[in-house]
């Protein structure tokens, strides 16, 4: 019976080995195994430019007025990105974005090391944009929702789907829009961004000024950003109507 107890120890503790390296190893390479964790840090002041007409090929989704801004970092081709996209961003778009409360803007941020194909469907995206900002949701919603299928012939297809020049995007997608994917890396990195998806949440004064607050690391559920947004909000009028009284 010792003998008996002493080797299901032993398993357990190989077990538990195994799994912490490989956790580990997740977490390392930039995507989180459970991704609903909350990090609030402090972020530095930096100034965005919030003027939909000067940004028109990188415009922001939402109302120009609206107090509040979320910037996502993102890998097209990220599990848990997806499922961000699909359960959490679009329930956000509906709620906060449409209703005038957020502006939202979108960054490329793809893990090349573990998905591969990560950059050319951040570069079809960005051709769809070219053809209208509208088209460049359009198609990120559709390589989300798949994203096994991220092939040429795919993203032809759902070009096609979504309306687009097909001519006009096979073009744009050879000549590939690198710069603007390394730019938004570079950006993210700046801001501490390791893996996907990371949120930047912060305010916007009529200047284009923007002060980011809170990052929120991983695929939290629309509860955890919503209660967020809320606290932000709730803090931000506080502020604003110290100021004004």
């Amino acid at each position: 019976m010792h003998r008996i107890i002493e080797a299901i120890a032993t398993v357990l503790i190989v077990a538990t080995t195994v799994i912490i390296i490989w956790f580990s190893y997740r977490f390392v390479t930039g995507t989180r195994v459970i991704p609903t964790e909350l990090d609030v840090l402090p972020i530095e002041t930096v100034h965005i430019d919030t003027t939909l007409e000067s940004t028109s090929d990188r415009g922001f989704d939402g109302k120009r007025e609206a107090p509040l801004i979320l910037v996502e970092f993102s890998d097209l081709e990220c599990p848990f990105c997806g499922r961000f996209a699909r359960e959490t961003s679009s329930r956000l778009r509906r709620e906060y974005v449409d209703t005038g409360k957020i502006k939202y803007l979108f960054k490329h941020f793809p893990l090349e090391r573990i998905h591969p194909r990560a950059v050319v469907a951040a570069a079809a995206a960005e051709c769809a944009r070219e053809q209208g900002q509208p088209y460049f949701w359009m198609m990120r919603q559709r390589l989300f929702a798949n994203q096994h299928a991220f092939a040429d012939t795919d993203l032809m297809l759902h070009s096609k789907r979504i309306g687009l020049d097909s001519q006009r995007f096979r073009q744009c997608v050879s000549e590939g829009r690198v710069e603007r994917i390394r730019n938004d890396q570079e950006e993210g990195r700046r801001f501490g961004v390791t893996g996907t998806p990371t949120m930047l949440l912060g305010t916007t004064d009529p200047d284009g000024n923007v002060q980011f607050s809170i990052a929120i690391r991983g695929a939290v559920s629309y509860k955890v950003l919503a209660a967020t947004l809320q606290q932000l909000s709730q803090r931000t009028r506080a502020v604003r109507a110290t100021h004004t009284s």
